[in-house]
């Protein structure tokens, strides 16, 4: 990349690149919400057993989706998302969880689920965006105006 220069077509790419892990950790935190909503009520084991075997994979595509922001970070010229999107849960608390006649501790695991879902469809929104503004400018774009102009993308969204 020439200094000032932005690639559209590799920004493009780093995009379609990163809403591919999204979907991915987006769809296996909803999986983990779900099995952790029937483990309220039901308590069984095999629940946890399939939520935190959800909850794994959505850890391992939230590193992916940091690594690629950081490379998109770098496309972009430093202006990206300043959020790294992870699922911390203490191994004590996951112990706990496994005790059938414990289910707030399933209700606040669902709760830190349903954060980290929410964090994932607001980086989404952003992403998807940023694709629609990226789209209709020209293969290459000189100057630094491109990122003011993305800027202003970003703060408009952030504003609505």
């Amino acid at each position: 990349m020439k200094s000032g220069v932005l690639n559209v077509d590799d920004a493009l790419e780093s995009i379609d690149d990163l809403l591919v892990f999204v979907e991915h950790a987006e769809t296996k935190l909803q999986k983990a919400k779900y099995w952790s909503i029937i483990d309220i009520f039901a308590g069984i084991i095999i629940c946890n057993c399939r939520k935190y075997s959800c909850l794994k994979l959505a850890a391992l595509f939230m590193e992916e989706i940091n690594e690629r922001l950081e490379k998109m970070r770098f496309i972009l010229g430093g202006l990206g998302v300043p959020v790294v999107y992870e699922l911390k849960i203490n191994k004590v608390i996951v112990f706990f969880d496994y005790i059938p006649m414990l289910p707030f501790v399933s209700v606040w695991i669902t709760s830190k689920i349903s954060k980290s879902l929410n964090q994932l469809i607001e980086l989404k929104e952003k992403i998807w965006l940023l694709k629609i503004y990226m789209e209709s400018m020209p293969s290459e774009t000189y100057d630094l105006g491109w990122k003011y102009f993305l800027f202003l993308v970003y703060c408009k969204h952030e504003n609505s």
